[in-house]
């Protein structure tokens, strides 16, 4: 599966404001959906998080879930300049 058709310049940034997980992945998820359904998918990510961290080490996080607010893949992509806390390994 290629990844790339999924992810459109509006869905990048590489400069995400954040300096708490949880305001990491609600950035991330306005890229994706707005109000209502934004805080559902931002809570059901927070709650992912507590299973495990998705932080897979080097600076790198990847959170991810299942939600019936998006019918298809989506992806966002943040970068933060100074680093965010995922408890990673």
């Amino acid at each position: 599966m290629k990844l790339s058709p999924l992810l459109s310049t509006n869905r990048i940034n590489l400069d995400i404001k954040a300096k708490s997980r949880e305001d990491a992945i609600s950035e991330l998820v306005l890229m994706i959906k707005k109000g209502a359904d934004a805080e559902l998918l931002s809570s059901t990510l927070l709650k992912r998080e507590e299973l495990g961290s998705t932080g897979i080490g080097r600076g790198i996080a990847i959170p991810h879930c299942r939600s019936l607010i998006v019918d298809k893949l989506e992806i966002a992509v943040g970068r933060s300049t100074k680093g965010i806390n995922f408890n990673s390994i």
